[in-house]
């Protein structure tokens, strides 16, 4: 996954992307499936946390 997303699939939770390892950095919360992630985390994503 590290620096190769640009969708993602949630299911009854939310999602948070960070652009660095550890959940450091640039980050965004998702509440539902997305086709995009947008500009800052597109192929960027290094770490995930299920909220």
């Amino acid at each position: 996954m590290n620096n190769a997303t640009s969708s993602l699939t949630t299911v009854s939770c939310w999602l948070e992307l960070w652009d660095s390892p550890g959940t450091g950095g640039t980050h965004q919360e998702y509440q539902q499936s997305t086709s995009y992630v947008g500009d800052a985390l597109n192929d960027r994503a290094s770490s995930i946390a299920f909220l």
